[in-house]
C-alpha cells in the first residue's frame, strides 16, 4: 500500500535525482542499452507518483531518452544475456596489462617532472622579484 509519507520520499528522491551530485546518473539514461534497469525503475516510481511537480519533472526527463534506445536496452544488456565467456573476457586476456602500467608510469612521471620545473620557475621569479624591491 502506498502511503503518503512514501510518496513525499518518492518526491524527495526525484528532486535528488535532479541535483547535481546525480549527474553521472543522468548521464546513464543516455545509453539505456547498457542501463535498461535504471530506466525501468524510473519509470516505475513515475507510475507511482501523482500527478504533481516531481511526476512532472521525471516524466520530461524520461522522455529526453531516445526512443530508439528503449526498443533495443534489454537485449544487450549484459544482465540479461545468459552467462558465458564474453568478448570482453578475451579482449581482457589479450592485454599486455605491464606494458600498459610502463606507459602510465612514464606519463606520470613526465608530468611530475613538469610540475616540479614549473615550480621551480616560479620560485626562481619570486627571488628576482624579491632581490629588486
Amino acid at each position: 500500500e502506498i502511503s503518503v509519507g512514501m510518496l513525499m520520499q518518492m518526491d524527495k528522491l526525484v528532486q535528488l535525482l535532479e541535483s547535481p551530485i546525480f549527474t553521472h546518473l543522468r548521464l546513464q539514461l543516455l545509453e539505456p542499452q547498457c542501463y535498461p534497469f535504471l530506466l525501468k525503475s524510473l519509470y516505475g516510481i513515475m507510475m507511482l507518483l501523482p500527478q504533481s511537480s516531481a511526476f512532472n519533472q521525471l516524466k520530461s526527463r524520461l522522455e529526453s531518452v531516445s526512443n530508439l534506445g528503449l526498443l533495443n536496452c534489454i537485449p544487450q544488456s549484459e544482465y540479461a544475456l545468459p552467462s558465458n565467456p564474453s568478448i570482453k573476457d578475451k579482449e581482457r586476456a589479450s592485454l599486455n596489462f605491464q606494458e600498459l602500467l610502463q606507459v602510465f608510469q612514464s606519463v606520470q612521471e613526465k608530468h611530475q617532472a613538469r610540475r616540479q620545473k614549473v615550480y621551480r620557475d616560479t620560485s626562481m621569479l619570486k627571488t628576482m622579484v624579491e632581490h629588486r624591491d
